[in-house]
């Protein structure tokens, strides 16, 4: 088994320890975790610290084993020096759109707050056609995951115009507000938005 990436956690005045391990357990059944470096991890270290005494992150990762059958191999992951969680994993159903699961992650642009709770830019799978595919979503440990802002929707006070396929995730604050960049129909430049819960 391939063992030689890590997530580490520094804090001042204390020594590294591992959060998770390339080759440990994955919070999803008979898998494991892949590659964690590199085109999977995007915001370690740059993201907050997480809430309750019990510091982690949340990354993006490769699982190994499993049913493939069932879901993907990728997925996003809590994981705090207690243990990690699942969040979304390839496949997942997404909230309110029958037929409709996660088929593919943008790595690029995802974040999270102190709760665990992330947004991310994922690609859709099954009921749905190029001009719809992707989204905005956000999931929270336990929870599912639900679409903010599609590629399609009528994006508010513009006179009718829609989000475009270049959805961006630009950062997350403490109440849960998403902040991200979107182009309307087919202009070239982005607009910035917020989603409020």
């Amino acid at each position: 088994v391939d063992n030689d990436q890590a997530v580490l956690l520094s804090r001042p005045g204390q020594p590294l320890s591992v959060l998770v391990r390339e080759g440990d357990p994955a919070p999803y059944p008979g898998t494991r975790y892949g590659s964690l470096i590199g085109i999977w991890v995007r915001i370690i270290g740059t993201g907050p610290v997480l809430a309750g005494g019990d510091p982690g992150a949340v990354f993006m990762t490769s699982l190994s084993g499993g049913s493939s059958a069932v879901s993907g191999p990728e997925a996003l992951v809590l994981v705090r020096a207690s243990g990690s969680a699942p969040l979304a994993r390839i496949g997942d159903p997404i909230a309110g759109l029958p037929g409709v699961s996660l088929s593919n992650f943008e790595i690029l642009t995802f974040a999270y707050d102190a709760q665990g709770r992330s947004a991310f830019v994922g690609r859709r799978g099954g009921a749905v056609t190029s001009s719809d595919d992707a989204a905005l979503l956000r999931v929270q440990p336990g929870g599912p995951i639900e679409v903010l802002a599609r590629q399609g929707d009528l994006a508010p006070d513009t006179g009718g115009k829609r989000f475009g396929n270049n959805l961006r995730v630009l950062t997350m604050d403490a109440l849960g507000r998403t902040w991200f960049s979107a182009g309307l129909d087919s202009e070239a430049l982005d607009s910035w938005w917020v989603h409020d819960p």
